[in-house]
């Protein structure tokens, strides 16, 4: 059998995430959120976990430091996080939420899942929980 790039697993999960991405980013964009998909993703982290360590935040979206550095310093820049020290191991960093950060909790969260909803049309449930479990295998495949 021939390769073929555009069939290949990755191309699609990569081309399907990127366009999810896409229409969450328009999406808060159209109702005057200022926030990326990204920073969105670290902020639902937070909203379970506040005060998780920036190497634990890194670890949990597979990003490596320098990634996570970065956006984490956009996200302080907008003062959607704060950084505190730890006080059991002061070369670590906290990262809790601030006050605007919670507020925008119920909005995007409300946007996230009409997004959601939209992107899903056409997708019978069965067939949704049987490619979350073929996602899942290929994360665990990947990150043993």
């Amino acid at each position: 059998m021939k390769y073929n790039f555009n069939e290949s697993i990755g191309f699609i999960i990569v081309k399907a995430g990127r366009l999810i991405e896409n229409k969450l980013k328009a999406d808060f964009e159209k109702e005057k959120i200022d926030v990326t998909p990204q920073q969105w993703s670290v902020l639902t982290h937070l909203w379970n976990e506040d005060g998780i360590s920036q190497q634990n935040l890194a670890d949990a979206f597979s990003k490596d430091k320098t990634s996570m550095t970065r956006l984490l310093n956009n996200m302080e820049k907008n003062d959607l996080i704060i950084r505190k020290q730890d006080e059991e191991d002061k070369r670590n960093k906290k990262i809790h939420l601030t006050f605007k950060s919670k507020l925008m909790k119920k909005d995007t969260i409300k946007i996230a899942e009409k997004t959601l909803m939209e992107t899903l049309v056409g997708i019978e449930h069965k067939d949704l929980r049987l490619s979350k479990k073929v996602l899942k295998q290929i994360n665990n495949n990947l990150e043993a």
